[in-house]
């Protein structure tokens, strides 16, 4: 099944710090379980467009790593697979290799 979200919906769902960066930063414990909490894959992107008078474009696009919130957003479960729908200005910087 495939999710396509609307207007600045993006749908992303977790990776693991350690396997998107192995071994070039340590951290304690700690600090990866914080870590993995936030740091999320793109998977799909909706089309942006006209969102309370403004015209929103989106600058993510998927196979990007992003950080989020926590507690933000939605989650769901398809196939046994957790994703997470947020808005576009819920994220909180993309990361770049």
């Amino acid at each position: 099944m495939k999710i396509n979200p609307t207007l600045d919906q993006i749908v992303v769902k977790k990776i693991e710090f350690e396997k998107l960066y192995k071994g070039s930063i340590i951290l304690t414990s700690k600090n990866q379980d914080n870590i993995n909490k936030l740091i999320y894959e793109v998977v799909e992107c909706g089309p942006g467009g006209i969102i309370n008078k403004d015209n929103v474009k989106i600058v993510v696009k998927p196979g990007d790593k992003v950080i989020i919130p926590e507690y933000i957003g939605s989650e769901i479960n398809i196939d046994n697979i957790q994703y997470r729908i947020v808005k576009q200005a819920d994220i909180l910087a993309i990361l770049e290799d």
